[in-house]
């Protein structure tokens, strides 16, 4: 069974992403700070991680900057932000996929299942 860390402030969000993937079958970590990602990344190796950019105790896109250095796990980062150059940005940075909110749910399982090789 392939694992997921979901890293999201919005309980909704978080919540919904969550049992999305569970109906199909991933295994789901949950995080709503950047703190809770990193006590539950020493504990978990997952296959993805899906990273909200706005966190309240940082960036997404610092914390996968510094993961990116111990670590190749792909990552979906997903943002409220509008514009190109957030999105221009991640992906010059490594990031996999780059998701404005809101997306559609279909989109997110695609990404999730290119990625892992479900």
């Amino acid at each position: 069974m392939k694992s997921i860390m979901i890293i999201e402030d919005n309980e909704h969000i978080l919540h919904a992403n969550a049992e999305y993937l569970r109906m199909y079958d991933y295994k789901v970590f949950e995080a709503s700070t950047l703190d809770e990602a990193k006590i539950e990344l020493s504990q978990h190796t997952p296959d993805l991680i899906i990273l909200d950019n706005q966190l309240p105790d940082g960036y997404g896109l610092d914390f996968y900057k510094e993961l990116c250095h111990t670590s190749d796990i792909p990552v979906i980062m997903i943002s409220a932000e509008g514009g190109s150059t957030g999105e221009a940005d991640a992906l010059k940075q490594g990031v996999n996929v780059y998701l404005r909110k809101p997306y559609v749910m279909e989109e997110l399982l695609r990404h999730v299942e290119m990625l892992t090789g479900s």
